[in-house]
């Protein structure tokens, strides 16, 4: 393409400062090869629009690609913890905090948080909230901080005991761990990198669907490990997951910003675990 472009000017030149039956045959030259150079043009054009068309389906599969591979070592993961770890943890440490500090702040960090805030940078310009903005609440969003009181009733009235509010002796340095923790890392994983990640608006339903089943397949685990896994699916006990899920996940769509699932979030959990009815409903 270089070598024709160098010609092709040459000829011109050429065209230019020479006479006669010369000049009239590069003349006519000079419209063919004039043709010939926009059509080469147009052919390099498609082709770097076709490179570029080819750079935005391989960015695209390697986001969906991070998610495949995330997902199943994320969920397999946290499942060996819970199922094999945490009992030998319970059986060796007497210590409910220490127990707690190691895998509800320490491990699930490790496990949920950094990998999340990682894969987050890394597909940043493909985030529905760019990761700067994540932590940020505008003014005009604000009003969805209404949410956390809200979310607190919610629980009161879940449970329906309230006279269990003026007992304190719940309030023990693991159940403060696990609420400051838990609403951070949950929310982090799945609407700052999940959702965030996966979210369209030509198909706003199906992700925050597919969120919410993903929520509750990560509560299984601890489920079947304390054996209440029966009793949550026949009670409908896991439909409060579903909903919480759900209700998260259109806090986070509508203030583009996790502060507000985040608090949202551990208020419910900090009222349940006051009321110690949180290991029936919700962890």
């Amino acid at each position: 393409m270089f070598t024709y472009i160098i010609l092709y000017f040459h000829n011109i030149a050429y065209s230019i400062t020479s006479r006669g039956k010369m000049q009239r045959h590069f003349r006519i030259n000079f419209l063919r090869e004039s043709m010939i150079f926009l059509l080469l043009l147009h052919t390099v054009s498609n082709r770097n629009g076709g490179t570029l068309q080819m750079a935005k389906h391989s960015a695209q599969f390697s986001k969906h690609a991070a998610l495949w591979i995330f997902y199943p070592l994320f969920f397999l993961a946290w499942a060996l913890v819970q199922l094999l770890l945490v009992p030998v943890l319970e059986a060796r440490i007497s210590s409910e905090t220490v127990r707690v500090l190691l895998t509800d702040v320490l491990l699930k960090n490790l496990i949920w948080t950094l990998p999340a805030l990682l894969l987050i940078r890394h597909f940043a310009d493909r985030a529905y909230v760019p990761p700067k903005e994540l932590f940020h609440l505008r003014s005009k969003n604000a009003l969805w901080l209404l949410t956390v009181p809200v979310a607190a009733c919610y629980a009161l009235l879940l449970s329906g005991d309230f006279q269990s509010l003026n007992d304190r002796a719940s309030l023990t340095l693991p159940t403060v761990l696990v609420v400051l923790f838990v609403g951070l890392t949950e929310e982090t994983v799945f609407r700052g990198w999940m959702l965030n990640t996966t979210y369209a608006k030509t198909h706003p339903y199906a992700a925050v669907a597919v969120n919410a089943l993903l929520f509750l397949a990560i509560h299984l685990p601890k489920w079947i490990r304390q054996g209440t896994c029966a009793a949550m699916f026949l009670s409908g006990g896991f439909l409060t997951i579903l909903l919480l899920s759900v209700c998260f996940s259109v806090l986070f769509l509508k203030s583009k910003s996790l502060i507000v699932p985040i608090l949202t979030h551990s208020a419910y959990d900090l009222v349940i675990l006051m009321l110690e009815y949180g290991g029936c409903v919700y962890d």
